[in-house]
């Protein structure tokens, strides 16, 4: 963390801040707090006083508006308020700060809301937080907007690095490490044959991509087939999907990426997928990660997903 805040400290002084932040991790009090000591830094930067501190603890600083969920989202109304809040001319001087907590929970109307909000011009005072913890699960028109920061990055890495010393290779400690933290159950994960399965399953889409102008639909009939009571197993191998067009879509952002172990081949994608392209494929599977959660007919569903991929891709 105290990385995080240097930096902020750095960009603070030299005004290179930027005017939308995503901060992804699910540890909730870490980013709490974290977003709180980077806030009472921007205001202190502009107008340090004895109360600032105790203000933002209490989240009741004239300048900042903070917004949870209501009930199991963040609903149109509340960005509609934040929006008409920040069209009236603040009472006190300085930056402008809004955080949004569980961001992913968004409702379709909130985050289309929000997007316009994003697009409207603003003064330079202007600065928003996103607390996620799912980044996933967030729009990536919003995330394209948006310097992202993962609070999970360093533990990850640390976990990944003791799998490789268990000779695990560097793909699969990737993978695994987004199933678990725990070294036991990961190497009893690394020895399942139905886990190995679903990473042939997933390094068959990577193929695919290489060559999109043959058929999708023959994997997705497969998975189907052969994970139809292994729904998390299927979710999974559409997060790692999901994780590699975040991915292109980092590259054409020129952002850290996280399957750092295919560069090589991310850089082939970027070439011939467009940042739009990433998006429309990420949305889209978010919709069927969402749509498994429910009682649904998985060969039916993995179907339409498999067309509208080869359609999105080819197509662009």
């Amino acid at each position: 963390m105290n990385k995080i805040v240097e930096r902020f400290k750095y960009a603070i002084e030299k005004e290179r801040l930027s005017h939308l932040y995503v901060i992804s991790g699910s540890l909730g009090i870490t980013k709490q707090n974290l977003v709180k000591d980077i806030a009472y830094l921007i205001f202190k930067h502009h107008n340090d006083y004895p109360t600032l501190k105790h203000q933002l603890d209490n989240l009741n600083h004239p300048n900042l508006v903070y917004i949870t969920s209501e009930g199991q989202s963040i609903k149109k109304d509340q960005i509609m308020s934040l929006q008409q809040e920040f069209s009236k001319t603040s009472l006190v001087s300085g930056p402008r700060i809004f955080i949004i907590e569980q961001a992913e929970t968004m409702s379709t109307q909130a985050a289309n809301s929000l997007l316009k909000f994003l697009e409207e011009p603003k003064d330079d005072a202007t600065i928003g937080f996103l607390l996620v913890d799912d980044i996933n699960l967030m729009l990536p028109t919003i995330l394209s907007r948006a310097q992202i920061i993962r609070l999970t990055d360093t533990f990850d890495d640390s976990f990944i690095q003791v799998l490789v010393e268990q000779e695990i290779d560097i793909k699969n400690a990737h993978f695994i490490a987004s199933l678990t933290k725990e070294l036991n159950e990961a190497l009893a994960i690394f020895a399942d044959q139905k886990y190995m399965d679903t990473v042939e399953f997933i390094d068959t889409f990577i193929n695919w991509l290489n060559n999109p102008r043959t058929p999708l639909t023959p994997l997705f009939m497969m998975i189907s087939q052969s994970l139809y009571q292994d729904k998390e197993y299927i979710i999974f191998i559409l997060d790692t999907m999901c994780q590699i067009f975040l991915d292109i879509l980092h590259l054409h952002m020129n952002q850290k990426v996280t399957y750092e172990f295919m560069m090589e081949s991310l850089l082939e994608y970027v070439k011939r997928i467009q940042s739009e392209t990433a998006q429309r494929v990420i949305l889209r599977l978010q919709d069927q990660i969402k749509n498994l959660r429910l009682p649904v007919n998985i060969s039916l569903q993995l179907t339409s997903l498999a067309l509208d991929l080869e359609s999105i891709i080819r197509n662009g």
